[in-house]
């Protein structure tokens, strides 16, 4: 029997991250509250993210986050 594979498109998008402590590495994603959940606040554009990640100061910085769409 054959199994049938799902295709999964892969969507990057744009997270701001901010430190959370002195050590350098130590950075936690910028989130946003969606029905009652806490989710990582994406951006579709990368100019969009540096724009964002302005208001939270110069230690502030853009990744790329890539999530699978169903």
């Amino acid at each position: 029997m054959e199994e049938t594979k799902q295709r999964q498109e892969v969507k990057t998008q744009y997270a701001v991250m901010v430190p959370m402590s002195f050590e350098p590495d130590d950075y936690l994603y910028v989130t946003e509250v969606v029905n009652n959940e806490q989710k990582v606040l994406l951006f579709d554009s990368e100019q969009k993210a540096i724009n964002h990640a302005s208001v939270w100061g110069r230690k502030a910085k853009v990744v790329e986050y890539v999530s699978n769409a169903v």
